[in-house]
């Protein structure tokens, strides 16, 4: 059996929590941070940013803390809004800016300031790291 092919075996045989275990473990410090900070969102209550804003829903939390993973190389800072989404959000020394507001429904709005130039669309998940990697000027 291959190295690849046992690692797969291995993998197979571990309980959800071990994998979780498993892949936390080879996270960077940012990456911890980031997923605690937004594990901590699940304590917000109704009203949490003094006016009407719903609790940030679970599922919402999970979704985001596998985004940060995927992101091993570039952590943003991390917000929750008062839309029943998260926000992440990357600036540069020169002013450039790139964010990306994931919601409930499970839409994905990115906007990107940089230079001269302003884009605002939507966008997958799966698009996230590339875009993220494309801002800081590294081939996706």
């Amino acid at each position: 059996m291959s190295t690849k092919g046992m690692a797969y075996s291995i993998i197979d045989s571990m309980s959800e929590q071990e994998i979780q275990a498993f892949v936390y473990r080879s996270l960077s410090p940012a990456q911890m941070k980031n997923i605690h900070k937004v594990s901590s969102f699940s304590n917000l209550k109704k009203g949490w940013n003094g006016y009407d804003a719903e609790p940030i829903d679970t599922s919402l939390i999970e979704r985001v803390k596998e985004i940060l993973v995927s992101l091993s190389t570039y952590q943003p800072e991390v917000f929750p809004t008062g839309r029943n989404s998260i926000q992440l959000e990357y600036e540069k020394e020169n002013g450039d800016y790139l964010e990306f507001e994931i919601f409930e429904d499970g839409k994905i709005s990115m906007y990107l300031s940089k230079g001269n130039e302003e884009v605002e669309e939507l966008i997958t998940v799966e698009n996230i790291r590339r875009k993220v990697e494309n801002f800081y000027g590294r081939v996706a």
